[in-house]
């Protein structure tokens, strides 16, 4: 689910975001700001710790598991994909599309 989270909209589980609650109680939701840079999908793209303040550690390593779990959710949905492709293919059941005018170009 996307979340608003620094002024960034932020991809997030539901235990992740119950988490951030608990680091935002804990150490303050000002200590996100700054830190991370996210795309339009709430992918988190960088985590930066600004040079001339303290974040805590619990925050940042927060902020880098949220980066990697992104990317592993991302790639287990490919791998699905291709799991399904693959049965697809080996049942022989249904044309195999490879694109939207199939392989000669027409529906």
């Amino acid at each position: 689910m996307i979340k608003a989270i620094a002024n960034k909209r932020l991809d997030l589980s539901n235990s992740e975001f119950e988490y951030y609650k608990l680091l935002a109680e804990k150490y303050g939701s000002d200590q996100f700001r700054d830190l991370f840079d996210t795309d339009n999908n709430g992918y988190i793209i960088s985590v930066q710790p600004p040079l001339d303040g303290k974040t805590p550690m619990a925050i940042i390593f927060f902020m880098l598991n949220i980066m990697f779990t992104q990317r592993v959710r991302a790639m287990d949905a490919k791998l699905a994909a291709i799991e399904k492709f693959q049965k697809k293919v080996a049942s022989g059941d249904g044309p195999l599309i490879l694109n939207e005018g199939g392989r000669d170009g027409k529906n």
